[in-house]
């Protein structure tokens, strides 16, 4: 008989209650409506800390926000949770080191890669490798649905260093809110799709285990 799907588990790595902040908030009302929303998601917390607070068993781990190996070791907690995708709030005043750099510590961890950044506009690739990256997109987060997809295709994968000029002209058109969450449903899409190839492959694979374990009664 078919074998129950378990509910999808999403970490959200940002300040939570009781820390006093806006974002702290935010992210307790946002697990909250999810957990409203569905029955088909779990929802787990990292707490980025800097007072030493105390909090509730949805919290799997904290961070403490400049301390660099926190971050590695959240990588470990998450995966021993079980989560499958991962919503990092963007806002670098809470993350430690330059910039908010000590989160790039942690996606590394999360990816076992060693990016540097993950919507960078220029990516070249060959082209014998478009069929098995699926790509979707057609806005911003196309270059988040590359480096992704290649990771789970097992693309071979390498970061050229380049250097950034000031912007000469005009204004950034990106928009945090907007543009981070069609850079969040790329790495979501990921995911389910990742479960239901597991799915389809234990579905396939249940006949020939009954029907082996029919041939040994």
């Amino acid at each position: 008989m078919p074998h129950p799907a378990a509910p999808y588990r999403l970490g959200i790595v940002s300040t939570y209650l009781p820390r006093q902040c806006g974002l702290a908030t935010y992210t307790a009302d946002l697990r909250e409506a999810l957990g409203v929303a569905t029955d088909d998601l779990r929802t787990v917390v990292v707490a980025i800390d800097r007072d030493g607070h105390e909090y509730g068993d949805e919290v799997v781990v904290t961070i403490n926000q400049d301390r660099i190996e926190d971050y590695t070791a959240a990588a470990g907690a998450l995966r021993r949770a079980g989560v499958q995708a991962v919503l990092i709030q963007h806002e670098y005043g809470i993350f430690g080191g330059p910039d908010g750099s000590h989160i790039v510590r942690l996606a590394n961890a999360l990816y076992r890669t060693g990016w540097s950044d993950l919507c960078y506009g220029y990516i070249a690739l060959r082209r014998t490798a478009l069929d098995r990256l699926r790509l979707h997109s057609n806005g911003f987060e196309i270059e988040t649905e590359i480096c992704v997809h290649a990771v789970t295709a097992k693309l071979a994968v390498a970061e050229v260093p380049s250097y950034e000029l000031n912007r000469r002209s005009g204004i950034s058109s990106l928009h945090p809110f907007r543009d981070g969450w069609r850079v969040l449903k790329v790495l979501l899409r990921n995911r389910l799709r990742q479960r239901r190839e597991v799915a389809r492959w234990s579905a396939a694979t249940e006949p020939i285990e009954q029907a082996a374990l029919e041939a040994a009664d």
